[in-house]
């Protein structure tokens, strides 16, 4: 089955909005190899800083702004994992993202970061040293 394409620019900046339209469980989101910069979030004045992943409650939004920091020549996969204390019949989710020179007929071959939610049933904690964004 197909998954859904990106492309990126390298030493470009891009702009995501991401939505957890659900109606249960936590999303996770991160990229690969990237920092995230966190630059809003639904209504609430924050200022911006950067994070591997941005965590986001049901129905939240939030911008961010990743730089093209990855190798030209290279492809990475966008994640996306729901956390719910209940079982979720498809928790993960990939899409790709393509940088200008990479092998557009081949999937990425990155890996992913630790989940950072030791529990399942709970957000990432503000305290944290991963600075994810927690919205409730």
């Amino acid at each position: 089955m197909p998954i859904s394409t990106f492309k990126f620019q390298p030493k470009k900046t891009h702009l995501l909005r991401l939505i957890n339209s659900g109606g249960e469980g936590t999303q996770i989101f991160s990229i690969d190899n990237h920092k995230l910069m966190v630059i809003a979030n639904d209504y609430t004045p924050i200022k911006p800083y950067e994070t591997e992943f941005v965590t986001i409650g049901q129905g939240q939004r939030a911008d961010v702004i990743v730089r093209g920091t990855g190798d030209p020549k290279q492809s990475y996969y966008m994640r996306s994992s729901i956390s719910a204390c209940d079982p979720v019949f498809n928790p993960n989710a990939v899409a790709a993202i393509y940088y200008p020179r990479a092998d557009k007929t081949k999937l990425p071959t990155s890996q992913s970061r630790p989940n950072p939610s030791p529990d399942p049933c709970k957000n990432v904690s503000l305290n944290s040293n991963l600075h994810s964004l927690v919205i409730c």
